[in-house]
């Protein structure tokens, strides 16, 4: 009876290897590509430099696509996330005045799933990082700039990228009023030439 049982059993089981083996052989020949998504696809970045003699500014310019976003860079301490950062190599040439940067205020909201607060910066974004110069000669500025971008469903993977900017030398005993100063001396004396050169030109046709 029990060998009788098994034989009624054999197409069932033979049915059942046949499906199973037809699935596997059809994931195996799915040779449909997955598409990789690149977080440069979604943020579009430049680095740049704003420099006013012994003080300057990292600047970032970042560019995100309609759905997407990135973190804000100073986050609270009980946040999670990464944040957006410019890290700097450091160097006798400069010093960092903070190692906070400077951004615009971020949208701030609540993730039911993650159950912690988000914030989120979209669409054009400027963040900017302080140096104070030392250096009296041009120098080159090395550093890093990341980010994590995210939409409403998924997260990609963190992206970093190096960056270098040639920051000039400054000049420590010329301070902004005396810069100023400079400037109108050579404007006054630009305009006093241009009056007298007209005045002799105006003579000499009358001559």
């Amino acid at each position: 009876m029990y060998f009788i049982k098994c034989i009624y059993k054999l197409p069932i089981c033979a049915v059942l290897l046949l499906i199973s083996t037809g699935v596997i052989s059809q994931e195996s020949n799915d040779t449909t590509p997955k598409v990789k998504e690149d977080p440069r696809d979604k943020v579009k970045y430049q680095i740049s430099l704003e420099q006013n003699n012994c003080e300057a500014y990292i600047v970032a310019t970042i560019d995100i696509i309609e759905g997407w976003h990135i973190n804000g860079a100073n986050l609270p301490f009980d946040c999670y996330s990464l944040p957006t950062e410019i890290l700097i190599v450091e160097d006798t040439s400069f010093f960092t005045d903070s190692d906070s940067i400077i951004e615009p205020e971020y949208e701030e909201i609540y993730d039911k799933v993650a159950k912690e607060m988000l914030y989120l910066h979209d669409s054009t974004v400027i963040m900017k990082k302080k140096i104070t110069i030392h250096a009296d000669s041009s120098f080159i500025l090395k550093g890093v700039f990341s980010f994590q971008t995210c939409d409403d469903v998924h997260c990609l993977p963190p992206f970093s990228d190096e960056f270098s900017l040639t920051v000039s030398g400054c000049n420590e005993n010329l301070k902004p009023d005396e810069k100023t100063s400079n400037n109108l001396i050579f404007l006054i004396l630009g305009g006093a030439i241009i009056f007298i050169t007209s005045i002799v030109i105006l003579r000499k046709r009358k001559g």
